[in-house]
C-alpha cells in the first residue's frame, strides 16, 4: 500500500522534488527546459568558466603583437597577395566579429582573399554564410567557398612522412602570407581542433583529407592527445607544406561569449591554446545509466556534427544504458556515407574488425568507417538505447542509426528515465565540445 505524502520521510520528500534544467539547443539560439525528479540526478556536467575578454579586444591584442608585426613584414617582403582561412558554419568561432579587424591590417597587400575552409562539410546556405562573414566583407573582398571535391582547384605541395599526398587550394599557391582564424576545442580525432587544421583538412582536396583521416584508426588519435597522435602530426606537417604561417585561434566560453586569443606560429600558439582548452573543456563525471546530452556551440547544426556529442555521452553511459541527444539539426543528417555504411554493416553482418577493414579501403570515406568502428556497439549492435530529440529529424532520417526520435523533450526524458534508480542520470552540457574524463 502506497504511503500518502504526509507519511513520507523528509529524505523521501526531497527525492520526489523536481529540479529544472536548461540545455542549449539549435546552435545555442534556443533553450530546452527539462524537469527531472531530483533524486534521479547524479550530476550536471559542463565546461568550466573562462576568464577572457570580448573577441574583438582579443583580436586587437593579437594583431598589435610583435608576432603579427613580424609575420606581416615577412609577407609584404615576399609579394602582393594575402589569404585568410576561416572555419565554417559548423564552428562557433566569432569570425564575423574579428575578420574585419584582420582584413584591416592587410590593406597594404595588393590582393586579399578569404577562403571559407569547410573541408568536406556541406556547402553553406547564404544564411549560414552570413553567420560567419558580413555583407560588407563579402562586398569588399573575394570570399571563396572551398570545394574539396574538385581536384582541379588544388595544387600539389608534397608528401608527408606518413604518406599523405597534400593537395591544397590553388588560391594558396602565390600567397605571400596565409593566416588562419579558428577556435580550439577538444577533438576525438585530432586531440584538439585549431592550428594547422584550418589548412588541412580545411582547404585541402578530398584525397588528402581522406588519406589523413585514415590515421584516426590509431589508438593515439583521441581526445587531448597531440604529441604521438599520428593524425595531428600529419595535419601539422601537411599544413606547413600548405604555407600557413600565422594563426589567430580562440578558446571560447560558450555561455558568456568571452574569449582568449592564441596567435603566432601554428604549432606553438596552438599548443598554448590547447592547454587552456583542456582546462576549460575537460569534464569529469561518473558513469550513468542515462546521459542527457546537449551538443552546445554549433554542434547540432546537423547530425554529422552532433555525433561528437554522442561520442562523448557514450564514454559516460553504462553498458545497456540510454543516451538522449537534444539536437535541432536544421541541415538534417548530412552524412549519407555513414548511413549507407551502417546499413551495409548490419545487412552483411560485419564484425567490428570487418568495419576496420572498410576504414582502410578506398571504397569508403575513412572517417565514416571510423565512427562506425568507434560506436560499433551503439550504432551497429545497438547495445545502448539512443533517443534523439529534434524538430528537424524523423525516425526515417535516423533509421540506420537505430535512434528513436521525439519532438517533445520532456516526453523523451520521461521515457528514458521510466523506472530509473536514484542518482542514475547525468546531464551533459556542451557535449560536442568536451573532453570526457570518467570518474
Amino acid at each position: 500500500m502506497r504511503s500518502s505524502p504526509g507519511c513520507l520521510r523528509q529524505s523521501e520528500v526531497a527525492a520526489l522534488e523536481e529540479v529544472m534544467i536548461e540545455l542549449p539547443y539549435d546552435l545555442m539560439r534556443r533553450k530546452i527546459e527539462l524537469h527531472l525528479r531530483k533524486g534521479l540526478l547524479l550530476k550536471v556536467a559542463e565546461p568550466s568558466p573562462l576568464h577572457g575578454a570580448a573577441p574583438e579586444a582579443e583580436a586587437e591584442r593579437a594583431l598589435s603583437s610583435p608576432e603579427f608585426t613580424a609575420a606581416l613584414k615577412r609577407g609584404l617582403s615576399r609579394g602582393g597577395k594575402a589569404v585568410v582561412l576561416i572555419d565554417d558554419h559548423t564552428r562557433p568561432t566569432p569570425t564575423k566579429r574579428v575578420l574585419p579587424k584582420v582584413l584591416e591590417k592587410l590593406e597594404r597587400f595588393q590582393e586579399v582573399t578569404v577562403i571559407y575552409a569547410r573541408g568536406t562539410h556541406e556547402t553553406p546556405t547564404q544564411e549560414l554564410l552570413e553567420m560567419k562573414v558580413s555583407r560588407e566583407v563579402m562586398d569588399s573582398y573575394p570570399v571563396i567557398i572551398h570545394n574539396a571535391y574538385n581536384h582541379r582547384l588544388h595544387y600539389y605541395v608534397g608528401l608527408t612522412r606518413l604518406g599523405t599526398p597534400v593537395w591544397v587550394s590553388s588560391e594558396l599557391q602565390d600567397a605571400a602570407l596565409v593566416i588562419g582564424v579558428g577556435s580550439i576545442f577538444p577533438s576525438e580525432l585530432a586531440g584538439f581542433t585549431g592550428g594547422y587544421k584550418i589548412a588541412v583538412p580545411g582547404a585541402a582536396c578530398y584525397r588528402t583529407i581522406n588519406t589523413n583521416h585514415r590515421l584516426c584508426l590509431s589508438p593515439n588519435a583521441d581526445y587531448g592527445i597531440l604529441e604521438g597522435n599520428p593524425l595531428r602530426e600529419d595535419i601539422d606537417e601537411a599544413g606547413k607544406l600548405a604555407g600557413l604561417s600565422f594563426i589567430l585561434d580562440f578558446v571560447l566560453d560558450l555561455r558568456t561569449g568571452k574569449a582568449k586569443a592564441f596567435y603566432g606560429d601554428p604549432v606553438q600558439a596552438h599548443r598554448a591554446g590547447a592547454k587552456l582548452s583542456a582546462e576549460v573543456y575537460r569534464v569529469s563525471a561518473p558513469r550513468a545509466d542515462a546521459v542527457l546530452a546537449s551538443p552546445g556551440a554549433h554542434e547540432d547544426i546537423d547530425f554529422c556534427q552532433a555525433l561528437k556529442a554522442i561520442c562523448a555521452a557514450d564514454e559516460y553511459c553504462t553498458r545497456g544504458g540510454t543516451i538522449v541527444l537534444f539536437a535541432s539539426c536544421p541541415l538534417g543528417v548530412a552524412w549519407p556515407e555513414l548511413s549507407s555504411l551502417l546499413k551495409e554493416a548490419r545487412e552483411e553482418g560485419w564484425s567490428r574488425e570487418e568495419i576496420l577493414l572498410q576504414a582502410c579501403s578506398s571504397d569508403y570515406e575513412a572517417i565514416a568507417a571510423y565512427i562506425a568502428y568507434r560506436l560499433y556497439h551503439l550504432l551497429v549492435k545497438r547495445e545502448k538505447r539512443l533517443i534523439v530529440v529534434s524538430d528537424n529529424l524523423s525516425e526515417s532520417d535516423l533509421k540506420e542509426f537505430g535512434a528513436e526520435v521525439y519532438r517533445d523533450p520532456q516526453e523523451a526524458v520521461d521515457e528514458a528515465t521510466r523506472g530509473a534508480r536514484d542518482r542514475s542520470v547525468l546531464v551533459l552540457k556542451s557535449a560536442g565540445c568536451v573532453w570526457p574524463l570518467v570518474e
